[in-house]
């Protein structure tokens, strides 16, 4: 990386700002004393990088497109710091060093590995820019291999409080879902992870099953759907490693886990749990949810009241919809379509609310007519469990794309097709 060895090339960047990055690499392709093609990279990624990681960013920082966009951003990466705090971590694919930066800003000392040399030069640049030279270890080393040699150095002792592990999801240029099927492969080698930390914590897509995460790995005792701003951002799986916690260390762990023998780890089931934070990485919101489904509470269904609330993503993902439902003292419309109704209106709901102003019943010829009468020929289209898709109903009902209401197509507590016509509160 040129860069890392050119000086000047943060004010030639900052002189271009508006510039693309095709544009300046077209009109400086002989300037053979600069760096282009980098500088290029850089206008690139400097805005991306800006809003992603706000405060974990710089200036004079170097970024690659294909990390940075798979990097964490920093309400995610924050508050991953601050929950799991301790006094060391293994990063264990540390990329550009995001998720490195915070949890050493967090106060845990922090051990970086990544094979890349590339990558590792850039994510040691990038922290001695953020002042943590000191507070973190970097290793251009294969994970799989560091993590050998340093679990045997003391044998039956974990050497760190945390492993976190973040694999890479894209294969042969695609991406993928399931942990084996990622770089590493984190299942091959989680007897490996479990015997080097105390405790590991593995991010997942977001597309990842749950339940299956749940089974597959072992000593899991949390999963995690962490959604940011309304989007669920990761799914980690949270686990005890071989010989326990060591008390003291880890303050982010829930006591009365943190104190069970290692066989009550293994035989637990692991705890569901929602979490959702704002932009700098604080809770707005947790619900966690029994870990047996036979205990998990069971709201009423019933029909359309005064008010529609549309929980967030992450609450679908990890079925604990009912459990906020009961919370909040409201009801599901239907047993299947995850949404939720009431006569009050709940100002700190999880997720998005509506004011019911209609409620018809889904004949298109009528339901066009009556729409035509109150205006509304540009709206949003919601739909969960019905028969037509979004794009179907847009054409059934000849509407377009607009903000004149928000239409929900669902079935009913009857199974009755019926279209809610609604307004967005804003809480």
């Amino acid at each position: 990386m040129l860069l890392i060895h050119t000086t000047g090339w943060t004010d030639i960047l900052e002189q271009h700002r508006d510039w693309s990055p095709a544009a300046f690499a077209l009109n400086y392709s002989g300037k053979k004393e600069w760096p282009v093609r980098e500088i290029a990279e850089q206008l690139h990624c400097y805005p991306r990088a800006e809003r992603k990681l706000l405060d974990l960013h710089t200036p004079g920082m170097i970024y690659l497109r294909e990390p940075l966009e798979q990097s964490s951003g920093f309400a995610a990466a924050t508050y991953r710091a601050r929950r799991w705090s301790a006094s060391s971590a293994a990063d264990l694919t540390g990329g550009l060093g995001i998720d490195s930066a915070a949890w050493a800003r967090a106060g845990t000392g922090v051990y970086y590995c990544e094979k890349n040399t590339e990558l590792a030069e850039i994510a040691a640049h990038n922290h001695r820019l953020l002042g943590l030279e000191g507070k973190i270890f970097h290793m251009n080393d294969d994970a799989v291999s560091w993590l050998a040699s340093r679990s045997g150095e003391k044998p039956g002792e974990p050497f760190c409080d945390i492993v976190y592990i973040d694999p890479s999801r894209r294969s042969r240029g695609r991406r993928v879902v399931t942990p084996d099927d990622s770089e590493p492969p984190v299942l091959q080698h989680l007897d490996l992870i479990r015997s080097a930390g105390s405790r590991y914590l593995v991010k997942l897509s977001p597309m990842m099953d749950a339940n299956l995460a749940g089974r597959e790995f072992e000593g899991c005792r949390t999963i995690v759907a962490v959604s940011v701003e309304g989007e669920v951002k990761e799914l980690l799986v949270e686990g005890i490693g071989h010989h326990g916690v060591r008390k003291g260390k880890h303050q982010g762990l829930h006591q009365d886990q943190s104190e069970q023998p290692d066989d009550q780890h293994e035989l637990s089931r692991p705890v569901p749990e929602v979490v959702l934070l704002d932009s700098r990485g604080y809770e707005k919101f947790r619900v966690t949810g029994p870990a047996d489904k036979a205990d998990r509470a069971a709201a009423d269904i019933m029909p359309p009241d005064e008010w529609l609330y549309d929980p967030d993503p992450a609450l679908h993902k990890m079925k604990l919809i009912d459990q906020v439902a009961v919370q909040f003292g409201l009801g599901r419309l239907h047993r299947d379509a995850g949404y939720l109704t009431g006569s009050h209106l709940a100002s700190d709901f999880p997720g998005k609310v509506y004011k019911i102003e209609e409620i018809l019943e889904f004949k298109p010829r009528k339901v066009k007519t009556r729409l035509k009468q109150q205006g509304y020929e540009r709206v949003h289209i919601h739909q969960r469990g019905f028969p037509h898709t979004v794009d179907q109903l847009y054409r059934k009902l000849n509407l377009k794309m607009g903000d004149d209401a928000h239409l929900f197509a669902l079935s009913d507590h009857q199974d009755r097709l019926v279209l809610l016509v609604t307004r967005p509160e804003k809480i």
